[in-house]
């Protein structure tokens, strides 16, 4: 299994994470393709690995010891960090790093965001209130200043963008089951994915006025599901689901039958 993919600022090398499902490990691998290099050889869940923004070291999401914490380690290999004051939530994994100069994280609950000083260890949680609701989704807009997420608190789920600076909360879109997955190089439209019964789509919503317009990017269908790439500026990962299987003939099953 394949999964997380994550690109380098410089767009030269890709990070994700491989493995069986219950463990998998950190990889990293030129962009045009070679082979991968292993970063983490743990017997553990190790996931979501996010680039800093000089792209010498990858955070990473790990159950390692039994409890989900954020790590780090060099993009060349070595030993890994591990932030040992973080709660990071074993349902998403969620991390995330470059553009910004913090990392951010999924707090344990599902209902906030922690914003990670790598340097020094300290953290803030980025929603003031978290009671309001569940949040999911994190994506940095380009300039690291703000962070759009999936925000489910009442009036009901819709896509907001909180400011980095000064927490501030800025509702976009509602109305779906929607979330971010990307912004525009400008920083002035994220790109959303909303699923809706019997089709999903994705979509650009204006930061500023909450305007919506088809993106640059064409939803493609494999075995009745739709999948969407995921933008990195430049270039761009197309994330694609292959299923396969097999067909055995068992015989002498069931004795009673002849």
């Amino acid at each position: 299994m394949y999964a997380n993919p994550s690109i380098s600022p410089d767009g030269k090398r890709i990070a994700f994470s491989r493995g069986s499902g219950e463990i998998m490990n950190i990889f990293v691998m030129p962009i045009e393709g070679g082979n991968p290099t292993q970063l983490t050889f743990f017997n553990s869940q190790n996931s979501n690995p996010a680039w800093s923004p000089d792209g010498t070291e990858i955070a990473f999401g790990s159950n390692e010891g039994g409890k989900c914490k954020v790590w780090k380690i060099s993009a060349q290999g070595g030993r890994p960090y591990q932030f040992a004051k973080t709660e990071l939530s074993s349902n998403t994994f969620y991390v995330i790093w470059s553009p910004g100069s913090k990392i951010l994280y999924h707090k344990a609950g599902n209902r906030n965001l922690q914003i990670l000083n790598p340097e020094t260890e300290e953290e803030i949680p980025l929603v003031k209130d978290e009671s309001v609701g569940w949040i999911f989704s994190p994506v940095y807009s380009p300039d690291g200043k703000n962070v759009a997420v999936q925000w489910n608190r009442p009036p009901g789920p819709g896509i907001w963008v909180i400011s980095l600076e000064d927490r501030s909360e800025k509702f976009i879109k509602g109305e779906g089951d929607a979330y971010p997955f990307d912004w525009s190089p400008d920083g002035d439209w994220v790109y959303v994915y909303e699923r809706k019964p019997g089709k999903s789509e994705s979509l650009m919503v204006e930061v500023r006025s909450g305007k919506r317009k088809p993106p640059p990017i064409v939803p493609f269908a494999i075995e009745g599901r739709t999948y969407y790439k995921v933008i990195n500026r430049k270039p761009e990962i197309h994330v694609v689901g292959k299923f396969q299987s097999d067909v055995w003939v068992i015989e002498n099953f069931d004795k009673m039958i002849r």
